[in-house]
């Protein structure tokens, strides 16, 4: 089994920093940079994530889009390489998200 520990700390009010390690070792494997306002729409957006009776569907969609977008913030080129090569490497891979407490606005993130 790999775990790779995804690290992310607010670098700018909008703005954090992701570093990627392996559970055993203080070296980055990869690094990235995303933005995440936490605004007002951004809570919109988050409540149209949960469960709506009368549009079961219509959730499943916003949920999928919804994580579409994350992935892609936080699965760049170089990350998505690292998660590549250990996935290969290994049978089992597991992905621990770590958020810094001066980032504690991204808890409320579906992810």
């Amino acid at each position: 089994m790999t775990i790779l520990e995804f690290h992310v700390r607010l670098r700018s009010k909008e703005s954090y920093n992701l570093q990627v390690f392996t559970r055993d070792s203080s070296q980055p494997l990869a690094e990235a940079e995303f933005d995440y306002p936490l605004s007002f729409m951004s809570e919109f957006e988050l409540n149209q994530l949960d469960h709506d009776p009368k549009d079961p569907v219509g959730r499943i969609a916003r949920l999928c889009a919804f994580g579409e977008r994350l992935y892609k913030k936080l699965f760049t080129p170089d990350v998505l390489r690292v998660w590549e090569e250990k996935e290969k490497a290994s049978d089992f891979l597991v992905l621990c998200l770590r958020i810094a407490p001066e980032a504690a606005g991204l808890e409320s993130v579906p992810w």
